[in-house]
């Protein structure tokens, strides 16, 4: 987890390399982190008294693990169908695009104020969504 004031990491966790973990969120008491290719989806609980990371479970998808993330409502829980989405198409600039840079790849809500926040790879900026 980052600290988006600071840019610093706040907690940091290492997996097995045959995992490329693409998109992670919370919901209510739990964690959830996807992988990009390998269909699985670690949750974890973050209510219990070592207040450390317990998993509880891995559920499998059938599709790429990418960007997660949710208001609780922006995915129906119950069919994992998407109920709606943003359009990102040209948010970045051109003048601020390298060599490098590549797709938009990074998305978080903050729960204090509904705001989404994304980015991608190599992007030099950080985007806040407001609706």
């Amino acid at each position: 987890m980052l600290e988006l004031k600071t840019g610093k990491w706040k907690r940091k966790w290492k997996f097995q390399r045959k995992y490329f973990i693409e998109g992670s969120c919370v919901l209510e008491d739990r964690f959830f982190i996807l992988t990009w290719m390998e269909h699985i989806c670690f949750v974890f609980s973050l209510k219990n008294p070592e207040n450390k990371l317990k998993e509880i479970g891995r559920p499998s998808y059938p599709t790429e693990g990418w960007g997660l993330t949710t208001d609780g409502k922006i995915i129906d829980p119950e069919t994992g169908i998407v109920t709606d989405y943003i359009d990102c198409t040209g948010l970045l600039p051109d003048k601020l695009r390298t060599k490098t840079t590549d797709v938009l790849n990074g998305i978080a809500r903050d729960p204090s104020d509904g705001s989404i926040y994304v980015t991608g790879k190599y992007w030099p900026r950080l985007y806040k969504i407001s609706y």
